[in-house]
């Protein structure tokens, strides 16, 4: 995901770190890639130009996935990339 530009944490509890862009400020990308998230179904919050993620212990794998999977193609859309 060319618009991650880190990833750090402890357990379940990850922040995501969203680069700018020659176009978008990495605060500015921050917040597109958290409406559509939003608009896929994901909600996360935002520290500045981090995703903060910490979803429940007892998760099952099947939604971790389908989470990464919305986020990784939230992240195309922002970063101007088709879906995969």
């Amino acid at each position: 995901m060319p618009l991650l530009s880190a990833v750090r944490g402890r357990g379940m509890y990850w922040g995501l770190e969203v680069s700018g862009s020659a176009a978008l400020s990495a605060g500015q990308a921050a917040d597109q890639l958290l409406y559509a998230c939003l608009a896929r179904g994901l909600s996360f919050k935002l520290a500045g130009p981090v995703v903060t993620l910490c979803p429940p212990l007892t998760i099952p794998r099947g939604q971790l996935d389908h989470a990464f999977a919305i986020l990784e193609s939230a992240a195309a859309e922002v970063a101007g990339q088709a879906p995969p």
